[in-house]
């Protein structure tokens, strides 16, 4: 078997093995002690830098998922709270337009009333102002004028005078009967 020794081969592979373990050990044991410190302290820090990044690398692959996870959450946390304020913002707008549609009515509601306010409130008015013009036309046909009222006075001051002449016929008589009744 040509030069290199076959592992699963009766006791060959361990011989090898024995024997490179034994010239490696020689080899360190003939290098001084600095050298020897210095490759132990490379083997340890070797091993704690290939542990911490493969502790780093997993820790890594476990926050990326994290990272993606996060992000959905988020997504589905966002569109859940848009779907909510949607459906908020629809039922508000349901009753706005509810409220709305009243709100016509009632001024539709209103304008006919108005309207009908205003036909009655003309109706009056042309009644008022037909009986005004009957009352102007009995107030200048019946009514005393200036004229009417010096005639008046002038029958009145008649009339007065009259009066007084009798009181004064009577006034002589009464004292003209009370000095017969005294004397």
């Amino acid at each position: 078997m040509g030069g290199m020794p076959e592992w699963g081969a009766s006791g060959v592979g361990h011989a090898v093995v024995v024997t490179v373990g034994r010239a490696a050990l020689a080899s360190l044991a003939m290098s001084d002690g600095w050298s020897v410190s210095l490759a132990v302290f490379q083997l340890g820090f070797s091993a704690v830098v290939s542990v911490t990044l493969w502790r780093l690398s997993a820790w890594q692959r476990r926050y990326e998922g994290m990272e993606q996870k996060l992000q959905e959450a988020t997504a589905r946390l966002v569109d859940e709270r848009l779907r909510a304020n949607a459906a908020d913002a629809e039922a508000h707008v349901r009753g706005l337009v509810v409220t709305l549609e009243e709100l016509r009515a009632r001024i539709q509601m209103g304008d006919a009333e108005f309207r009908a306010m205003g036909e009655r409130d003309q109706r009056i008015e042309l009644a008022v102002a037909a009986k005004l013009d009957l009352l102007k036309d009995y107030i200048r046909e019946f009514a005393a004028g200036k004229k009417d009222m010096e005639k008046h006075e002038a029958g009145a001051d008649r009339r007065l005078g009259q009066i007084e002449q009798r009181l004064s016929d009577l006034t002589a008589t009464v004292a003209v009967l009370s000095d017969r009744v005294k004397g």
